[in-house]
């Protein structure tokens, strides 16, 4: 998305009433909705810490899934000082014996470098194997292998094909992964309602990037009938899970509505909130919309977006 304060006007002229009606309501709902989100969040209690004696019992005896969730242990440090190193070499004693979950698990530490120095090569090796192996997780890192060119040939069929076979399994970043390669015909041909559908597949169930594409369909009208209200809903709900992109989105829906001065303090806010997050058009756009503010309004949106930032 490239959307400038100069674009503003013109998408303004495109909104109905009724539309405009739905922001003004949303303004109260925006500023609580984070915090329900965060505190709901926070209210789930830590898993109780397994008898890791009884697993390294049989992790020492060759039990591949002992070894693998004593990798799990270590590498989140759940009743034991986290030892990444430790957790590598657990995953890949269970991966060599071919347990699926450890061969991911071990992909995912040498892909990130935590635990044992970075090699995206020897990650898509382990991914393909747990993929093939049938592993969802497995299968939706290799397509991001395969779609950024990393550790392999970039090649957007393949990347495309093991996301599908992720998201039939109920993977929710694989259905917004197949969704982003589809509706921008990337290893097969465009389809928007095609995207629509597997979007929402993934944003019904509160994958952030399913939402954010689900919300640019409803805003553009591809694949789906326009419709305002449900674009601002859903990049909400992403953007509540601090998902930078529709941060940035929410301050042009607000910056859109030049009838209510309110708009401009969230408009502001989520740009600020998008401009801390790295999105740096985010940063251009709160240059000029500072332009047409108040000074006191300006400070609201400040005093917002500090609020914001630390509740997360």
């Amino acid at each position: 998305m490239s959307f400038r304060i100069t674009d503003i006007v013109c998408y303004k002229a495109s909104m109905h009433p009724h539309v405009k009606r739905c922001l003004a309501a949303a303004l109260a709902f925006l500023m609580t909705a984070g915090m329900a989100w965060t505190d709901s969040y926070a209210q789930i209690s830590a898993p109780v810490a397994p008898d890791i004696r009884t697993l390294l019992d049989g992790a020492n005896k060759g039990d591949a899934r002992s070894q693998n969730e004593l990798g799990e242990i270590y590498a989140r440090g759940r009743g034991v000082k986290r030892d990444a190193a430790k957790a590598a070499q657990w995953f890949r004693k269970a991966a060599e014996q071919d347990f699926a979950k450890a061969q991911y698990n071990l992909g995912r530490v040498l892909y990130t470098g935590d635990g044992l120095p970075r090699n995206y090569q020897e990650a898509v090796y382990w991914f393909n194997k747990a993929a093939n192996l049938g592993n969802a997780d497995a299968q939706n890192a290799l397509g991001v292998c395969y779609e950024e060119g990393t550790g392999v040939e970039q090649d957007y069929t393949a990347a495309a094909k093991w996301y599908k076979l992720s998201a039939n399994q109920g993977h929710t970043s694989a259905q917004a992964n197949f969704g982003s390669l589809v509706e921008n015909g990337l290893g097969m041909p465009k389809d928007h309602k095609t995207a629509f559908l597997f979007y929402q597949l993934s944003a019904i169930k509160g994958n952030p990037k399913g939402q954010y594409g689900l919300a640019n369909l409803y805003r553009t009208g591809q694949g789906v009938k326009a419709d305002n209200a449900l674009a601002l809903r859903w990049y909400t709900k992403a953007a509540v899970q601090n998902y930078t992109p529709a941060q940035y989105m929410l301050g042009v829906l607000f910056a859109s509505d030049y009838d209510m001065d309110s708009d401009y303090v969230q408009a502001y806010m989520w740009w600020r909130i998008a401009q801390r997050n790295g999105h740096k058009l985010a940063g251009e756009n709160l240059i000029a919309i500072r332009q047409i503010m108040e000074t006191s309004q300006v400070e609201e949106a400040e005093k917002r977006a500090k609020r914001w930032k630390a509740r997360q």
